[in-house]
């Protein structure tokens, strides 16, 4: 019974997975947007993927944006340009593909607050609204 009054977004963060929560959200929301957020582990891959197929489903469907990808890389202070993929590559653009979903950003792996972390929001900032926007006008 919260009276949220005009938004123009309302960001609602969901554990991983395809349970209740998820499912009264497609419920009570019909009409939103989702982001589906992964890291490059085979387990969080497997996750993504059986929430995107359940988010792509009638009855559980969500206008779906786009993957990011979290804790994709990190570069050592000393090494800047450097970029180390610890968990492995490939992953998140087998499930791009296994989803028919654009990879939106990727999002290094750090220890705190970072200048590529801040250019990959403000990059994912303006194309989720584009997107939205897109999708608006095509209605």
């Amino acid at each position: 019974e919260v009276d949220w009054g005009t938004l123009d977004y309302l960001l609602i963060d969901l554990p991983p997975g395809t349970g209740d929560v998820q499912l009264t959200l497609t419920k009570l929301f019909p009409e939103a947007f989702g982001l589906l957020v992964t890291t490059p582990q085979a387990m969080a891959l497997a996750d993504a993927l059986k929430a995107g197929r359940m988010f792509q489903t009638e009855g559980t469907r969500l206008n779906l944006l786009g993957i990011i990808e979290n804790m994709a890389w990190f570069s050592p202070a000393e090494q800047s340009e450097a970029r180390y993929f610890p968990f492995g590559q490939g992953g998140t653009e087998a499930l791009s593909q296994q989803l028919s979903l654009e990879i939106l950003t990727t999002l290094p792996l750090t220890d705190g607050p970072s200048e590529a972390s801040r250019v990959a929001f403000a990059h994912l900032a303006g194309e989720v609204s584009r997107r939205i926007a897109v999708h608006h006008q095509n209605q």
